[in-house]
Formats: structure tokens, sequence, C-alpha cells
């Protein structure tokens, strides 16, 4: 009796997360697509007017667009960044390649982003 109402709660969450997983997928996916049958030259098309008028169509992307087109007005941003690869390249693991700080350095930025 106790244990039960925990396994359909838990079934429950599972259900909403794979739901959410999947719903996300088609709208990535429908994004993919729609863009694709843009015509050329795609050069002339303005991002952020374009996102403005898609927002109602892909919520969730256009949330990540919009995070990704904005433009900081300070350099704290890139000034994070080096003191970021300052504590991941230390003279004890002065063997990581490019890549591996790369990663390491979007992942911490990245942080609160990952569900």
């Amino acid at each position: 009796m106790f244990g039960e109402n925990e396994t359909i709660d838990n079934d429950t969450d599972t259900t909403i997360i794979e739901r959410a997983k999947y719903e996300a997928k088609q709208e990535v996916l429908s994004y993919l697509i729609s863009i694709e049958k843009i015509p050329s030259p795609k050069e002339e098309l303005d991002p952020l007017k374009w996102w403005r008028d898609k927002k109602h169509l892909y919520p969730n992307v256009a949330k990540c667009a919009r995070l990704w087109l904005s433009v900081p007005a300070t350099s704290t941003p890139s000034e994070r960044v080096f003191s970021i690869c300052s504590v991941v390249d230390t003279a004890k693991r002065n063997r990581l390649k490019g890549k591996s700080i790369e990663n390491q350095v979007f992942i911490h930025n990245n942080k609160d982003y990952v569900l």
C-alpha cells in the first residue's frame, strides 16, 4: 500500500519526462525540416525577426535561439571564460588537449541548462 503510491508517482514522473523528451525531439525535427524549405539565399534573412515570427511554432528552440543569438553588452563573459580556462588548464593538467578544455568550459558555462 505505501510503496504502491510511490511506484505510481515514479511511473507518472517517468511518463511525463519521456513525453517531454519526445515533444522536444519532435519540435527540433519540425524546425530542422522547416529550415530546409526556406528558399535561398538564406543570407538575406534576419534571424532575430525570423525567430520572433516563429516563436509560437518552436517555443523551446526559440528560447535557445534567443539565448545564443543575443549579443553580450560587456566583455565580462569573455573574461569569465579565460578565468574558467585558467582553472581547467593548470600545470598539473598540462597534457589536456584543446578540445577537452573546450568541452569542459562549455559544460561549465551551460550547466544550468542541462536537465
